[in-house]
């Protein structure tokens, strides 16, 4: 919608992407943890451990501390959070304004305005080590194309790396996402039975699939939503 929205209006799009956004928090509650290995910048005393006071990937207040870090810049530079999405902030001085939006530490912002844009990036310039991505080419698993006639977006990328992860580089494309004669039912046939070691994985492909029928392919929205079912006890078939 962002981007339907920023090509009808013809609006200028750009991108920055804030180099490890989480890495900027302090933790405010005591957490203790071990010496990291091979580390030569702390000395490490017998049955001592250390205190982490900034915030690490993989720390379960990450998120919601840069969350708060990142939502207090945008309201102190004049922004206002959407309330029906709160990855969604816009700016507004007259009958100019910028629309942001905000994945984790990647955003896209769209405005009538350049100015705009570039007191926006001197702001994020001055506050984080962000690298400014130009006109947005890329987002989220999304390749954008520019046209004198609007905006194409594809996931080809994203797509390839789902078909290198999952080892279906050598499967053949078809025209149709699912033939009219496929019986998806589960059975109980033990030869049509997936190991269990494969299950996860079934589950992380219908994930994958998921998000490509949402943002790009809503012509596999049907046969993805059927697969989907199974996804507790996931057959060969499948």
């Amino acid at each position: 919608m962002f981007i339907a929205k920023a090509a009808a209006q013809q609006l200028i799009i750009e991108g920055a992407d804030v180099s490890n956004a989480y890495l900027y928090g302090d933790i405010e509650i005591p957490i203790l943890m071990e010496k990291p290995t091979n580390s030569s910048m702390i000395e490490a005393k017998p049955g001592y451990m250390c205190q982490l006071k900034k915030s690490l990937y993989g720390a379960k207040q990450a998120g919601e501390i840069w969350g708060e870090i990142i939502h207090s810049k945008f309201i102190e530079w004049g922004f206002q959070q959407s309330t029906q999405d709160q990855r969604l902030y816009m700016f507004q001085r007259q009958s100019t304004f910028i629309v942001l939006i905000l994945v984790v530490g990647d955003m896209a912002f769209a405005s009538n305005d350049r100015q705009l844009i570039s007191t926006l990036k001197s702001n994020l310039s001055a506050t984080f080590k962000v690298k400014l991505l130009g006109q947005l080419k890329s987002f989220i698993g999304w390749e954008l194309t520019y046209s004198t006639n609007g905006i194409s977006v594809n996931q080809h990328t994203y797509i390839n790396r789902m078909l290198e992860m999952h080892n279906l580089k050598h499967i053949k494309p078809v025209s149709t996402p699912l033939p009219l004669s496929c019986d998806l039912t589960p059975t109980s046939e033990s030869d049509d039975k997936l190991a269990p070691t494969y299950h996860n994985k079934y589950r992380s492909l219908i994930g994958s699939l998921s998000y490509i029928s949402i943002c790009t392919r809503p012509d596999i929205s049907f046969a993805v939503s059927l697969l989907a079912r199974n996804v507790h006890a996931p057959c060969i078939r499948h």
